[in-house]
């Protein structure tokens, strides 16, 4: 959770420079997220409070996400951001083709085309995940790791 003053950080992606500028007056109740490229204001974002920002890039498209949405911003193209709305908290955030994997408090999303095109639940919390090849490693609260297969338009358990 953030409190008090506006915090920056500086992220170098190729050629450009993203600053993403966080005011957390709000805070748990909303975070106020504003996003400079290249030294000039893209967009402010108002996001759920209680989980801070975290980050990512893939394909020169810069992306964060809060507890409730991903928003993707391509570095060549700023004006035309992508975002992704979950009902549930996002704990990480791996690009697919045309899409997002969202790792939420307890399932697995494919988004793709800006849908929910599959999901996978778990019984309980999950709190790590990575990408191994075509499938996501998970690991939960409880110790259990769990492994799933990601293909163009689904998620499958893996035995």
């Amino acid at each position: 959770m953030m409190t008090g003053n506006p915090s920056e950080t500086v992220f170098v992606v190729g050629d450009h420079l993203v600053l993403v500028a966080i005011d957390g007056q709000d805070a748990p109740t909303s975070l106020e997220v504003t996003l400079h490229l290249d030294g000039r204001r893209v967009r402010s974002f108002e996001e759920v409070g209680w989980r801070v920002p975290r980050y990512g890039v893939a394909d020169l498209t810069f992306y964060w996400w809060s507890a409730r949405r991903v928003v993707s911003v391509p570095l060549g193209a700023p004006t035309e951001i992508d975002q992704v709305e979950a009902d549930e908290d996002i704990i990480f955030v791996f690009r697919r083709p045309g899409g997002w994997l969202l790792v939420c408090e307890t399932s697995l999303r494919l988004v793709l085309g800006g849908q929910e095109v599959a999901r996978l639940e778990y019984p309980d919390v999950l709190i790590e995940a990575y990408v191994e090849g075509d499938q996501v490693v998970l690991r939960d609260a409880s110790g259990s790791t769990r492994r799933a297969a990601v293909k163009s338009r689904g998620l499958s358990p893996v035995a």
